[in-house]
């Protein structure tokens, strides 16, 4: 009689899963070098890569400090800037000295100086006719004046333009907010054409009748509610 084969294991027991079990070690090898190999690298390009990556998901600002992405608080109080952190008072002072000067000849004019800005102030019932964004020639001087004033200090500008309560509709200026923004645009584009003002420095708001300087009582009081306003920030142009 011949000799009988022995019967195979049932369920296999070839060395196929070594090769899976070889291909998870070395993952798990390279995982851990790499792991080494950044925390023993330069530790200073490892956190300039990380406040890249957070600035790109807007958890970090510019300035390299932390931000929820979301909802930013108000800003810091800007400071007045020079290079070398210089007294402001002389900027201060000056901005009084033009006022004054031209009080005399132009009431019309007023400043006010804050902690955060300085704001200089052009009635609008001189500066424009009503109803009216185009620039009255009698303001003319008045912004040549403001302009070179303003190219002696580094800082942005922003005008704005502000009307009274009483209502307008016309096919150019549905309403003040138009209005106010037309006449506001038409002083920036003054500066820069007249006197010499960088675009890069200016900006220009329009706010209606949703900022009076007085009720909405009187003429007088109306009077001085319609305006545009010029104002210096404390912050340099970078």
């Amino acid at each position: 009689m011949g000799q009988r084969r022995k019967k195979q294991p049932e369920g296999g027991g070839g060395s196929d899963w070594l090769c899976t079990f070889n291909d998870l070690v070395t993952l798990l090898m390279v995982f851990f070098v790499l792991i080494f190999t950044m925390g023993s690298g330069d530790s200073e390009k490892i956190m300039e890569m990380r406040n890249s990556v957070m600035r790109g998901l807007g958890l970090m600002d510019s300035a390299g400090t932390g931000s929820s992405g979301l909802v930013k608080g108000p800003p810091a109080a800007r400071k007045l800037s020079h290079p070398e952190e210089e007294d402001t008072s002389e900027v201060s002072d000056e901005i009084k000295d033009y006022v004054s000067d031209m009080s005399s000849a132009m009431p019309w004019i007023d400043a006010s100086i804050s902690e955060n800005e300085v704001t200089i102030s052009l009635e609008g019932s001189v500066a424009f006719e009503p109803g009216i964004a185009d620039i009255s020639a009698r303001a003319f001087p008045a912004l040549k004046g403001i302009g070179k004033l303003i190219n002696k200090i580094p800082n942005a500008v922003r005008v704005e333009g502000h009307s009274d309560n009483v209502p307008i509709s016309t096919s150019k200026f549905p309403s003040n907010w138009e209005l106010s923004i037309a006449r506001a645009v038409n002083v920036t584009k003054y500066l820069i054409a007249h006197a010499n003002v960088s675009p890069l420095r200016l900006s220009a708001a329009g706010y209606g009748d949703s900022r009076p300087l007085h009720p909405n009582d009187t003429e007088k009081h109306k009077a001085k509610n319609r305006r545009v306003e010029i104002v210096l920030l404390r912050e340099d142009i970078k």
